[in-house]
């Protein structure tokens, strides 16, 4: 593949994961520009947790990647996606791709704000009181409710690039990278699986997030299947 080719399918395949989780939501919730995070770091270090040898379960967080809120940090852990890369026979590579996603989603939960909140960080970075604001109601959110927005999240993330794709190399790398989280997604806790909503048009799950983030729904599982199936 030529050079230039190359680039282009790269930039396809890789779309910076603080540009495309928002735009599944059609940026009506976005990262600040300046000074409110995320960073990202990869480690070759030991994560949190490791599978084990016999282990059939695969979480995501804190054996393959974490969204620290009081850090604002996102890590993902090389030692962690090379386990689970070899259990599920796939490229190491891909499937920190899906777990970058995956981690940005979770903050987008806590850091994602609207066009009038970035403003205001604009104007006072140092005086906001927006972020506290954005902890608490991250913190108030069950365990169950942030996995099931970071899996779709990631998924309508990746249906959008490879939807958007133009290069034929760009569109196999993509599809190759859903059927990773497919398949990853049959491995996992209950609390990631979100089989049920595969149906549920994007537009409610937008509607749902901005309930979340206004405070108008609360923090549970229960409420959000509602709100996505009724």
């Amino acid at each position: 593949m030529e050079p230039t080719k190359m680039i282009e399918t790269f930039s396809q395949v890789f779309r910076p994961a603080h540009q495309l989780i928002p735009g599944v939501l059609q940026h009506q919730y976005d990262f600040a520009i300046i000074g409110f995070g995320p960073t990202e770091h990869t480690t070759d270090d030991e994560p949190p947790k490791r599978l084990g040898p016999r282990q059939e379960i695969i979480p995501i967080d804190e054996y393959l990647g974490l969204y620290e809120p009081d850090s604002r940090k996102i890590t993902l852990f090389n030692l962690g996606i090379r386990d689970a890369a070899e259990r599920l026979v796939c490229n190491p590579e891909h499937l920190k791709r899906i777990v970058n996603l995956h981690e940005y989603a979770h903050a987008l939960v806590h850091l994602g704000l609207t066009a009038d909140q970035r403003h205001q960080i604009l104007k006072n970075p140092q005086e906001s009181a927006i972020f506290p604001a954005c902890t608490a109601l991250f913190q108030s959110i069950e365990n169950g409710l942030h996995e099931n927005l970071a899996q779709l999240l990631t998924l309508h993330a990746l249906q959008k690039s490879a939807g958007d794709a133009t290069i034929p190399e760009a569109k196999d790398t993509l599809a190759k990278m859903l059927d990773i989280f497919h398949a990853l997604a049959r491995r996992q806790p209950n609390e990631y699986r979100i089989d049920e909503y595969l149906d549920v048009p994007l537009s409610r799950i937008q509607k749902g997030f901005d309930l979340l983030k206004r405070q108008l729904l609360i923090g549970k599982i229960e409420p959000w299947k509602t709100v996505l199936t009724w």
